[in-house]
């Protein structure tokens, strides 16, 4: 299963994609700023884990 920062950095690469194909400039702006985001919400998580000491990657233990 991928971890949630490993999806946030998924989900950049594929709006990075996307802006690549994507016409107008607006819209390949607004592509780039998404994967920015979803880069930053990465990083922070990983800032977490690692705050945590938890390590990437690490499953997450049942909830109940």
């Amino acid at each position: 299963m991928q971890d949630d920062a490993a999806y946030y950095r998924t989900r950049a690469q594929q709006e990075i994609d996307a802006a690549m194909a994507a016409y107008p400039t607006s819209a390949r702006k607004a592509h780039l700023e998404l994967a920015q985001r979803y880069e930053e919400l990465a990083i922070a998580l990983e800032q977490c884990q690692d705050a945590k000491g938890v390590s990437p990657g690490a499953e997450r233990a049942p909830s109940g």
